[in-house]
């Protein structure tokens, strides 16, 4: 293998996005939860749950 050569695992976007230490990624994903209103899709499909946490909080940690 030539050590000479750059192999990126990660496009360069996502890596931005990883590096960057002004950016948290939960941060991110919750902003995009929100913005895509998962919890509205969650509530609308009707998923249930017997106890413990909301549903929707559940499938957020997921």
């Amino acid at each position: 293998m030539n050590g000479d050569t750059k192999n990126n695992a990660l496009p360069s976007l996502v890596e931005e996005v990883l590096t960057d230490p002004k950016h948290c990624l939960d941060n991110l994903f919750a902003d995009t939860w929100n913005v895509l209103k998962f919890n509205r899709l969650i509530k609308a499909a009707n998923f249930t749950k017997r106890s413990g946490i909301e549903i929707t909080q559940a499938v957020f940690l997921l």
